[in-house]
């Protein structure tokens, strides 16, 4: 928030990906994510990325699969949000 705040958009559990749209766009993410219990966290760079493209061509679509429907389920909720808003 402009105030140094934070407002929670979501929870999230077990498995979740976040920052997907940063890693395609190669910007910073434009949420933080805060864990309120111990958590283990992975880093897909985009290097590492590009290595898996390489190395497991078929792993990596799968994966970029997975990802292209978590940015359109997302984009599904955020246009449903914004139609109640202004309804």
């Amino acid at each position: 928030m402009p105030d140094g705040g934070s407002i929670r958009l979501r929870v999230l559990t077990m498995g979740t990906m976040i920052g997907e749209l940063g890693l395609y766009l190669n910007q910073p993410r434009s949420a933080s994510a805060i864990a309120d219990v111990p958590t283990r966290a992975y880093i897909l760079t985009t290097a590492k990325l590009r290595e898996m493209e390489q190395n497991d061509p078929a792993f990596a679509n799968a994966l970029h699969f997975v990802l292209l429907t978590l940015v359109a389920k997302r984009l599904a909720g955020t246009t449903g949000l914004l139609l109640r808003l202004v309804s």
